[in-house]
């Protein structure tokens, strides 16, 4: 059901789009192949953030009273003109503990990407963060079409002592 209301979505904001847009640029008998091809990865990427949304968040880890959930991500241009990713994240704590937390070990689309995001939450505590991977050429990535698939790891410390507490299996997200 929800796979079918994604669908539905996509195609009313297609036929939205189409309805103001001028004929030629929604004439499919007239586009190359690679025009085609465009709007098909377009379509995708747009029906892919719908059932995100339809879907809910993705819960990555979920231990006793900890929880990291993957919330959103975008492909886009910095002001430098480097081609940037940002993603949104949840940790939610209910320990007594305070924690640092890494992403790591990220690969986007087969490709490691260097350059580590971390952050804190306190105990008791909600931390909701959007960070951003810069310089996506090195993983030659310059639009939300051309992402296919990212992974990454959550490595868990002691906020107090800096001691290692737990490393979550890789989360492995498919794009197209």
């Amino acid at each position: 059901m929800k796979k079918l209301l994604a669908v539905a979505l996509a195609l009313i904001m297609l036929a939205s789009t189409a309805a103001f847009a001028e004929p030629e640029t929604i004439d499919l008998t007239v586009m190359t192949r690679d025009e085609l091809r465009d709007l098909l990865n377009r379509t995708r990427a747009e029906l892919f953030k719908y059932e995100i949304a339809i879907d809910g968040d993705t819960v990555i880890y979920d231990e006793e009273d900890l929880k990291v959930i993957f919330r959103s991500y975008e492909v886009k241009k910095a002001k430098d003109g480097t081609t940037l990713m940002e993603f949104e994240y949840i940790i939610e704590n209910k320990t007594d503990t305070d924690f640092r937390f890494y992403f790591d070990d990220v690969y986007i689309n087969g490709w490691e990407k260097s350059g580590m995001i971390h952050g804190n939450v306190n105990a008791k505590k909600k931390s909701k963060e959007k960070v951003s991977l810069k310089d996506m050429e090195e993983v030659e990535v310059t639009s939300q079409e051309e992402l296919e698939e990212m992974e990454f790891k959550v490595s868990l410390y002691d906020d107090a002592d800096g001691k290692y507490l737990y490393k979550t299996n890789a989360a492995k997200f498919n794009f197209k």
